[in-house]
């Protein structure tokens, strides 16, 4: 039995073998007529053919280049249609930690800063741009560090906070330019002032980025 499949198998390989041979020689045989017959074709004709194929070639290059800016185009749109909430929500609930921290205030918890960070965090895996994940890694690595929120050097933590807004901004296609440091933070941190000075000569830039 075995035998038998052995045998059909081998002239199956054989067949194929040969049915490749064939049409390998059809399509060497018509490279060679379609050469022969342009040979024979006087320079108009040639030149005309010629003409028609790059206009054919042409098209198809600039319908595939156009239809790919578009699918680009699409793209880029429907990232920053997720972009806009998802850093609205996190500016919400930063306003609201800060805000927390006034007498009367109900304060946020721990477990709620987890549980909405970790929920986050999805969002910005899927939807953030390289810049802003790579600045929010930074910032979460140097708090990780940190024995407890009142060991942070505040004028560090408003540095890199800052940084961290900067770089949102950027995704969201600001430029950043002219915005010196304690600028962005000077616009919501009332005693920002007194860690930045308002001389745009004594203090660093913020970063602007590309």
């Amino acid at each position: 039995m075995t035998n038998g499949s052995d045998a059909r198998t081998t002239r199956l390989g054989v067949l194929l073998a040969i049915l490749m041979l064939v049409l390998g020689l059809a399509v060497l045989a018509g490279i060679v007529w379609a050469i022969r017959a342009l040979i024979r074709l006087s320079p108009e004709t040639l030149a005309a053919i010629v003409a028609a194929t790059a206009a054919i070639l042409v098209a198809l290059v600039s319908a595939f280049a156009g239809r790919h800016i578009e699918r680009s185009r699409e793209i880029e749109q429907e990232h920053r249609r997720q972009k806009f909430p998802m850093y609205e929500e996190f500016m919400a609930f930063w306003f609201k930690v800060m805000a927390s921290q006034k007498p009367g205030v109900q304060q946020v918890s721990e477990q709620q800063g987890v549980q909405f960070m970790t929920e986050w965090t999805q969002k910005l895996v899927l939807w953030g741009g390289d810049a802003a994940i790579k600045e929010m890694s930074a910032f979460w690595q140097w708090t990780s560090r940190l024995e407890d929120a009142a060991s942070a050097d505040p004028i560090e933590w408003l540095v890199r906070f800052e940084d961290l807004l900067l770089a949102i901004r950027r995704d969201l296609g600001h430029s950043n330019k002219g915005i010196a440091r304690g600028e962005l933070l000077g616009s919501f941190v009332m005693d920002a002032g007194q860690y930045f000075p308002r001389d745009p000569s004594a203090a660093p830039q913020a970063g602007t980025g590309p």
